[in-house]
C-alpha cells in the first residue's frame, strides 16, 4: 500500500473529508459492514433488480453461484457473510484514506469503482481462489484449525472492542467510562477473527486511547483460550479466542501485512519498559553487568556452593554405607557375591538420587547509548535455571547478550 500510495494517508485527514465521499463511507466500522447494503448492484448480476435495488450478501453468494459457478458447498451464506463483512471494511477504510489519490487514478469519481458490488464480488472471487484452489489459508485459520502455533510473530487488525462480552461498536460504550478489567478485543488478519483477552495494561491502553478501534498490532507470544482442531474458522465463535499481553505487543505500522510474517523474529523491549503485569518479554538487548555464584536449590531451599558441595558429600557416605549394609545382607544370606550395579539399584530404593537444580543470577541492563553510561539504562536481575556450558561461557560480564522469551517475575 504505501509502494503504491505512499505516505499520502498520514495528510489527508486534515481534509474536509464528507465533501468528498459518503457519510456512510465515513462512518463504516466492523459491525455496520456486516449489514452494510449497497445501493446499485454489480454489472454482471442477471437478476432482474432496479438500479437502486439494495445488494448485500444474500445477493453476493447469489452472483457467485449462478454467474462464476462455484461450489455451493463451499460458498455458504455464513462463508460469504463472513468475507463480506470484512471486504466491506477494508473497502471503506480504503476509500476514506486515498479518496483523492484514487479520483487520479481512476479519473472524476474513482474511488466509487472501489465502492460497489462488482469491488466485493472480485475480492471475493480473489479469497476463493486463495483458500479453496490454492488452499492458502489465513493466519487466524490455521491457529483456530489447530495447524499451526499462534505465538510467532503475527500482526492483527483491532475489529472491535468488548465491555462484558458487549461489543462497543454495537451498543455505543465509551470504554473511558467502565472498568479496565472488563474489556476484551476482537482482533482479524482480514479474513477471519478472534476474540481476544487482555492485560491489565492493554485494558489501561484501551481506556486512554493509545490502543483503538482500526490500529494493527504486532503480537509475539500469543496463546489460544479453548482447544484447537475441533472446528472450522467458521464455527469459532466464542468457544475459542487468544490471549495476549503488554509487553508482547506493539503498535504496527499502518501498512503492515496482516498474518504472519516473513521474518519472525521477536521484537526488542528495553528493560526500562517491562511492565510487572504485562506478560513474557520476546526479547531484551542487553548488557552483563555482574554474574553472581552459582546457586543450587534442593527440597525448595537455596544452597551456596559450599554447602551444595557438604550436603553431596553426605549424601554419598549415607549411599556407600547403604551398598555396604546390602552386600554384608546378601552374603549372609546367600554366600553370593551379588553385581555391583543391582546392589547400587536397590540401593537406590532407600537412598534416592539428590534432586538439584542449578541457579544462575545476572545482572543485566539495556545497551546504552552510544557516548553514554549505564546509569540511565534500566537494569534487572536475570535468573537462568540449569544452564549449560554454552551458556556460562556467553554470560561473561561486559558481554552483549539478547535472551528470547523471558519471563517476568517480581521480587
Amino acid at each position: 500500500m504505501r509502494a503504491v500510495y505512499g505516505d499520502s494517508r498520514l495528510t489527508h485527514a486534515s481534509g474536509d473529508l464528507a465533501d468528498k465521499i459518503p457519510t456512510e463511507i465515513l462512518h463504516m466500522n466492523s459491525q455496520s459492514a456486516k449489514t452494510f447494503r449497497f445501493k446499485t448492484t454489480p454489472a454482471t448480476m442477471t437478476t432482474t433488480t432496479a438500479p437502486e435495488s439494495n445488494w448485500g450478501p444474500e445477493e453476493c453468494r447469489h452472483e457467485l453461484l449462478n454467474n462464476y459457478n462455484l461450489s455451493d458447498k463451499k460458498v455458504t451464506p455464513e462463508w460469504v457473510s463472513n468475507h463480506y463483512r470484512w471486504i466491506v471494511w477494508k473497502l471503506a477504510a480504503m476509500v476514506r484514506s486515498f479518496p483523492d489519490l484514487l479520483t487520479l487514478k481512476d479519473g472524476a469519481g474513482g474511488w466509487e469503482k472501489y465502492w460497489s458490488g462488482s469491488a466485493v464480488v472480485d475480492q471475493m472471487l480473489y479469497r476463493y481462489q486463495k483458500e479453496y484452489c490454492d488452499a492458502r489459508r489465513s493466519c487466524l485459520n490455521l491457529i483456530i484449525e489447530g495447524d499451526r502455533a499462534p505465538d510467532s510473530l503475527l500482526v492483527l487488525c483491532v475489529a472491535d472492542v468488548f465491555v462484558n462480552g458487549e461489543s462497543v461498536l454495537e451498543n455505543g460504550i465509551d470504554v473511558t467510562e467502565v472498568a479496565p478489567e472488563n474489556l476484551g478485543l476482537e482482533l482479524t488478519d482480514g479474513w477471519y477473527s478472534l476474540k481476544t483477552q487482555i492485560d491489565p495494561v492493554l485494558c489501561r491502553a484501551l481506556v486512554s486511547g493509545t490502543l483503538r478501534i482500526g490500529c494493527k498490532l504486532m503480537i509475539y507470544g500469543a496463546q489460544v483460550n479453548g482447544e484447537t482442531g475441533s472446528r472450522s474458522a467458521l464455527e469459532a465463535g466464542d468457544r475459542l479466542g487468544l490471549k495476549i499481553s503488554a509487553n508482547g505487543t506493539r503498535l504496527a505500522k499502518w501498512d503492515a501485512k496482516l498474518g504472519y510474517q516473513a521474518r519472525p523474529i521477536p521484537f526488542q523491549v528495553s528493560i526500562a519498559r517491562v511492565s510487572k503485569e504485562g506478560g513474557s518479554i520476546p526479547m531484551i538487548d542487553a548488557v552483563v553487568m555482574r554474574v553472581y555464584p552459582m546457586l543450587f536449590m534442593e527440597n525448595k531451599m537455596i544452597l551456596s556452593w559450599a554447602e551444595n558441595e557438604v550436603q553431596s558429600r553426605k549424601h554419598q557416605e549415607l549411599f556407600a554405607k547403604e551398598c555396604e549394609r546390602l552386600i554384608s545382607k546378601h552374603q549372609k544370606s546367600s554366600n553370593q557375591d551379588l553385581d555391583g550395579s543391582e546392589i547400587a539399584a536397590e540401593a537406590r530404593e532407600t537412598i534416592p538420587e539428590r534432586n538439584v537444580q542449578r541457579k544462575l543470577v545476572v545482572r543485566i541492563c539495556d545497551v546504552p547509548p552510544t557516548g553514554h553510561g549505564n546509569e540511565t539504562c534500566g537494569t534487572a536481575l536475570l535468573t537462568l535455571w540449569n544452564p549449560d556450558a554454552s551458556m556460562l561461557e556467553m554470560l561473561r560480564e561486559g558481554r552483549r547478550v539478547k535472551v528470547c522469551i523471558v519471563f517476568f517475575f517480581s521480587l
